[in-house]
This record gives C-alpha cells, structure tokens and sequence, in this order.
C-alpha cells in the first residue's frame, strides 16, 4: 500500500480551518482516482515529548505507489493539491512512501 500523508501545521484560524476540511477539502480529496481510504487524526497530534507542531494529520492510502502518482497526475489530483495549500494557512508538509507489513 502505498500512502500520501499531509502533516498540518495548526492553522491561523482553527474553526475556518475545520469548516474548510470538512466542507470543501475532504470532498475534493475524495475524488482522487485511486484512493483507497482516508484517514484523518483526531484530538492533538503528539510527540513522545509532548505536543507536536502539528495541528492534523491526514492519510491517503492507495494500492501502489504507481495509483498514488497516477491518481495525482489527474485534475482530480491537481485540485486536491491545490486545495490542501488553501487549507494549510500554517503550513503542511507532505510525505509519499510504500508501506508494507512489518
């Protein structure tokens, strides 16, 4: 399985930052050719030090690296990006790995 993980930064304003993911952004992802399943994390992110600099976590599993770059290589995937910079007013880092079972 391959997944997409966007690492948000805690907003500039928390509440039009929710509205925004669950009215807007968490439709448009949806429609990514591909994707398998989304997974979003709920209550504060932490570090094993404390709380982390990240105000939400988003997954996107695919079945293959190739479907996750395919399914990003369309408009569908193009607006879902574009969409995920409108949303991260403070900032989102993205991470693109093949997992597998351990």
């Amino acid at each position: 399985m391959a997944k997409l993980i966007s690492l948000y930064n805690h907003p500039t304003d928390e509440a039009a930052f929710e509205k925004y993911l669950q009215e807007t952004h968490l439709e448009v992802t949806r429609k990514i050719p591909g994707l398998r399943s989304v997974e979003i994390s709920r209550g504060p992110v932490m570090t094993a030090e404390g709380p982390g600099p990240y105000h939400l976590v988003l997954i996107l599993n695919f079945d293959s690296m190739e479907d996750l770059h395919a399914g990003l290589n369309t408009p569908e995937g193009s607006a879902a990006a574009t969409d995920a910079a409108a949303l991260g007013t403070g900032g989102v880092t993205v991470l693109v790995f093949d997992s597998a079972q351990a």
